[in-house]
């Protein structure tokens, strides 16, 4: 039972990050800064969006599907 509970909890909080891509020298420096603060539970959503959203200069209807698949990580 334990081991299912481990599988269980490793799949919820490790496949996110593995599943998203790391920022390659293509990225802009905002996916990458974006991308970092996966690990940083405590402000990475609003740094995240703060940097994607570039401080509310853009909404999310301009944001690609790799930028909007990191926002929803980190605020999961």
């Amino acid at each position: 039972m334990l081991n299912r509970v481990l599988i269980v909890a490793a799949t919820m909080f490790v496949t996110p990050v593995i599943g998203q891509e790391k920022p390659s020298d293509s990225d802009s420096e905002s996916y990458r800064q974006a991308y970092e603060l996966i690990f940083d539970s405590q402000a990475r959503a609003k740094r995240a969006e703060q940097l994607l959203l570039d401080d509310g200069k853009k909404s999310l209807d301009d944001l690609s599907t790799k930028e909007l698949s990191l926002l929803c990580i980190v605020y999961n």
